[in-house]
C-alpha cells in the first residue's frame, strides 16, 4: 500500500506494540478478504506470523464488490479456511 512508504511496517507494529503495553488494550486488525489475491493459505500463515504473541483480534472482512473494479469476495469455504489457520 502507498502508506506504507511513509509508515513503514516496523515502524507501525513498534508503536501498536508501545501502545499495547501502556494501555493494556487489544489491537483491530481489519482484513479484507479478496478472492485469489488475499484469501489464500500462505498469506492467512505470513498474518499469524505477523500477530503471533501480540493482543489482536482480526476481522476478516469480505470484499465488497464493484463493478467498476474486476475483484471479487471469498467465498465463505475459503473465508472459513483462512479463520481457521489464524485460530489454530
Amino acid at each position: 500500500m502507498p502508506v506504507a512508504k511513509a509508515y513503514p511496517l516496523e515502524d507501525l507494529h513498534k508503536v501498536l506494540s508501545d501502545y499495547v503495553r501502556s494501555s493494556d488494550n487489544r489491537i483491530f486488525y481489519e482484513y479484507i478478504m479478496i478472492k485469489n489475491i488475499t484469501d489464500t493459505p500462505e498469506l492467512a500463515t505470513q498474518l499469524v506470523t505477523i500477530l503471533k504473541g501480540k493482543l489482536a483480534h482480526v476481522n476478516l472482512i469480505p470484499y465488497n464488490t464493484n463493478p467498476a473494479i474486476n475483484l471479487i469476495e471469498s467465498d465463505n469455504n475459503t473465508m472459513e479456511q483462512f479463520k481457521k489457520i489464524l485460530e489454530k
